[in-house]
């Protein structure tokens, strides 16, 4: 037969009590592995607070350094984009050409020129070292899109510096040429940029008019 569990009667269950009390020694060990779990606990959570707030600081100390990073740059970007608009201006001055300027923004900056004999040219600043000439031409009369095409190639295969592109709606000639002021920049190649392009306009222009 198997036996039976007796439960603990009132005089046993005192009794451990009673184990305890008079036994300052387990007493002792009981609070103080009671106490050593909530330090230890304690412990662990400084150490995580301690943790993040080191992480939040080091971020926000890699954010000012960005941000003093792009300050330099914005501000080395606008002493260089004053420079180049100042060196062109002045170049223009030189020339004795007509200039007004119709745009200007953090991209670009586009002078409208007038050279004195009725040529046109824009001048545009892209991203405060690009130098870009257009200037825009009437095809002739009768030009159908096809013989403007194989005008454009044939200027394009024998010009090396400037470029013709086609308006196929409008039947217009756009004349392009680019000049990378970091490689140059000197005034000096500004203006003889500018007198390169005026005379690719001219002899444009003769070609066109021989081709009425």
């Amino acid at each position: 037969m198997s036996k039976q569990l007796k439960p603990l009667n009132s005089r046993q269950h005192h009794s451990k009590f009673e184990l305890w009390a008079r036994s300052p020694l387990l007493l002792f060990l009981a609070l103080l592995y009671t106490f050593s779990v909530e330090a230890f606990c304690g412990v662990i959570k400084d150490a995580r607070c301690i943790h993040a707030h080191r992480a939040v600081k080091a971020r926000h100390e890699r954010d000012r350094e960005l941000e003093r990073e792009l300050e330099k740059m914005l501000s080395e970007k606008g002493t260089k984009s004053s420079k180049s608009k100042s060196m062109i201006e002045e170049v223009l001055k030189l020339l004795e050409f007509s200039s007004e300027t119709i745009l200007e923004n953090p991209m670009a900056t586009i002078w409208r020129v007038e050279d004195g004999e009725g040529g046109i040219v824009l001048v545009i600043l892209e991203q405060n070292h690009l130098l870009k000439f257009q200037a825009f031409f009437n095809g002739p009369s009768g030009f159908e899109t096809a013989r403007s095409m194989i005008f454009a190639n044939e200027w394009n295969k024998e010009k090396r510096f400037t470029k013709l592109i086609v308006d196929r709606k409008e039947n217009h000639f756009q004349l392009e040429m680019d000049l990378n002021l970091e490689s140059c920049e000197r005034s000096s190649a500004v203006s003889d940029a500018i007198r390169f392009f005026r005379m690719s306009m001219v002899g444009l222009q003769v070609e066109l008019e021989q081709c009425t």
